[in-house]
This record gives structure tokens, sequence and C-alpha cells, in this order.
């Protein structure tokens, strides 16, 4: 009987979407949250608004949600259904109801890093940046608002970090460049860069000695940013017809330290980057216009971010992912073709082989009628997969001895490190 490989190919320069309505550094693994500090609780008196929200407030429930994208749960239909009563959950007051979610995301972190990496794992996998939502140019900051729709973009989610970290006690701030947001947060003397709209699975660029920098501290080092792989959830949103390509716009992918520190990028753009503060705190909502109080120019504050250093970085654009051409399996061997991905120059291909699949693979296959014989995931994705993407093969990959892995890549320029 035929065995059927589960193989994973991953492009080590992985390019990204500007957020726009946009290893070492490799990063370690959010700290892993028990279930039941997710769940609600059933101790809370429903006869207060905000005890009676916490007490429904499944928060496992909303990231399987968010990871439903071949079928959507929501936004579907009017936005109104959301952005209204009973959607827009009035009378519950957020500062206190972030809080708690705070808490629940942070019970077993041991560090101020952790506990940020902890929000930030949640955020990026409760956000999604769906081109075809309602919701994705439409202003929306209020936090349990976005917890119902989850289609945000870089300026929803950078927010909604902001605000989980402030409500938790700690001075935040959002670093506006142009056609992106990132948040950060202030702990041990020091601002740490947080980013859930390019980068998912919790990843995020962290120094040799373990700390996250921040966007000033990362200028310094902009390449960093372009070793970790970006806009994996598109690149599963890109196999169901209708997510990617608003209005037949193709999604443009580019390398995160451009839209980042791009001299040139920012010399088309005066007043980029700047730092965003937030004077005031709102404790009610929803406002009138549902942007959480970030659209009031009376409470905002906004300075240049003068230490942010700019570089000539190129914009390199990437036209699509890697298409296996051709696999086969022999003794020793596993043969491997793939074509030429656009313009950009692919440093190497890592190439994983396991003895069973991972679990997960995207929508549908790219590639060839005869490699799609050797797919690891023919059903396709669910919910269920959605931390599979950033998890290595199973442990029983090692017992795969002796296996040579080689890989050809079409119009990719020949290396000794084109594949691993």
């Amino acid at each position: 009987m035929r065995r059927r490989v589960a193989l994973v190919i991953v492009a080590t320069s992985v390019l990204l979407g500007a957020c726009a309505s946009p290893l070492p550094s490799a990063s370690a693994p959010v700290p892993p949250t028990s279930t039941a500090a997710l769940k609600p609780s059933a101790a809370a008196s429903l006869a207060d608004p905000t005890a009676a929200y916490l007490a429904q407030l499944d928060i496992p429930a909303l990231l399987d949600r968010a990871a439903t994208y071949g079928s959507p749960v929501a936004p579907s239909g009017d936005p109104s259904a959301y952005v209204e009563p009973p959607g827009a959950v009035p009378g519950v007051d957020r500062v206190a109801a972030l809080r708690e979610v705070f808490a629940r995301l942070t019970p077993g972190a041991t560090t101020e890093t952790d506990k940020e990496r902890a929000v930030l794992g949640f955020v990026q996998h409760l956000s999604v940046h769906d081109f075809s939502s309602p919701f994705i140019a439409t202003p929306i900051f209020d936090p349990l608002i976005l917890f119902q729709v989850y289609a945000m973009d870089c300026q929803k989610d950078s927010r909604l970090i902001a605000d989980l970290h402030a409500a938790a006690g700690y001075e935040s701030r959002i670093v506006d460049v142009y056609g992106h947001a990132v948040a950060e947060v202030r702990y041990e003397g020091g601002w740490h860069y947080a980013d859930a709209d390019m980068f998912v699975g919790g990843q995020v660029v962290t120094l040799p000695d373990g700390h996250i920098p921040s966007v000033a501290e990362l200028s310094g080092q902009p390449a960093l940013l372009d070793r970790l792989p970006v806009y994996l959830e598109n690149n599963v949103l890109a196999s169901y017809p209708g997510y990617i390509g608003k209005h037949g716009a193709a999604m443009l992918l580019t390398y995160p330290s451009y839209a980042y520190f791009s001299a040139e990028n920012f010399a088309r753009n005066p007043g980029f980057p700047a730092y965003l503060t937030r004077k005031t705190f709102p404790v009610t909502a929803p406002d009138p216009d549902l942007t959480f109080g970030w659209n009031d120019p009376s409470a905002m504050g906004r300075t240049p971010a003068a230490d942010i250093a700019l570089t000539s970085i190129p914009s390199r654009p990437s036209r699509d992912p890697p298409s296996i051409q051709s696999i086969a399996t022999g003794p020793g061997t596993i043969p491997l073709t793939v074509g030429a991905t656009g313009d950009a120059r692919i440093a190497r291909y890592r190439v994983l082989v396991g003895t069973r699949s991972r679990g997960w693979d995207y929508g549908a296959f790219i590639g060839s009628e005869a490699a799609n014989a050797s797919w690891a995931n023919p059903a396709g994705w669910t919910p269920a997969m959605y931390e599979e993407l950033f998890a290595l093969p199973p442990s029983d990959a090692a017992s795969v001895q002796g296996l040579a892995r080689r890989s050809r890549c079409r119009g990719c320029p020949p290396s000794p490190t084109s594949s691993r």
C-alpha cells in the first residue's frame, strides 16, 4: 500500500500584504493558557450588565469562530447587526471587561514578556484581515464589538492590544506608520512592540536576551522582521473564493521591513512614523462613532517618532507562494520540484518531512495534479487546525533515518542554502 507523505514547504523569506483599508529571531511558542481559565464563570451576578457579559464570554469560542475560514459565522449581512444594540453590548464597563479578559489570558504567565506574548497571541488569532469584510474599512475600535466581528486590520487590532494592556494598568501607545500600525506596551523600563496584523501564531521578534524590542530598537535591525513568516492566515483565506481580492484587487506582498522602516516610503508620506497616545481612557461604550475614544482629537496625543531610524529599504514584491510541480518518493530520497515565486528572490526553502500528517493544510492544494496525490490534507481546513499552522512536524518525524531531502526551484538562483 502506498504511504502518503506529510510534506510542508516553508520559505524562510516569506512576504506580507500591506495593512491598508497591511527567527531571532524565531519566536518561542505563546505561553500555554488553560482552557478553564478562558471559559465563562458561572459565579457572576447576572444583575450587573458587566458581570452578565463576562459570565457568558467564552474566549475559546471566539477564537474558534475567528478561525472558521471556510464558512464564517460573522461578519455577514448588514454590519449594523453587530455595531448596534444588542451587538454593541450597552451598559458594560469596558475597562472592567478588558481587565478580566487580560487576567483570563495570562494566568500562567510568569514574566511581563510572557504576559505580552499571551495577549498578542490571542489578538493575532482573534483578528482576521479579511479584505471582503464590510468591517475592514469601518473604523470600529470598541473592543467588545471587535470580539464579535473579528474582521480587523492593523488599526483595529493594534488598538485592541493597547486597550487590553491599558485596562490592566500598563502604559500603551500606537506606532503609526503610513499604511500600517502596531501597538507598543511599556514595562520593565522600556517599550515593547506587538503586531497582530502582519504576524500570527504568537510570532514576534525577540532579541538574543529574550526581550521583545520596541519599534525604535527594532529599526536598528530591520531584517529581523523579514525572518518571521507573515500573513499566514491570508494565505489560508486565499483558498476560499471571495475572501482575498475585494473589488477585484489582488493581494500585494512585500517584506515587512519596508512598511516599518523604508526611508523612501516615508519620504512620500510626510508626518510618519508617529506615536499616538490616549489622554483619557473611556469606561463605557458604545460612543456615537464606535471608536472608543480613539478618534477624539481632544483625547489623543500625536508626536513624531524621531527615535525610529529609517533606512534605504526597497519594496520587494512577491506575486505568489511556491507551487509544487512534482513530487515522488523513493528509497532515501524525495525528489521535489517547485515553480517560480514571482519577482522576489527566495533565500531558501525549509522542507519538513514527517511520517504522518501535521493535521492541517491550506484550503486548497497549490500545485500540479500529479503533486496533489501526495498532499497531506485533502480534506482541507478546519478551525481546530489553527495551532498546527505554527507547529513543527510531530516527533515521530525523527524516526525517518537517512532521508535525503532535495528541492529544485525553477528560476531561483543556485545556492548551497536553497534547501534544508
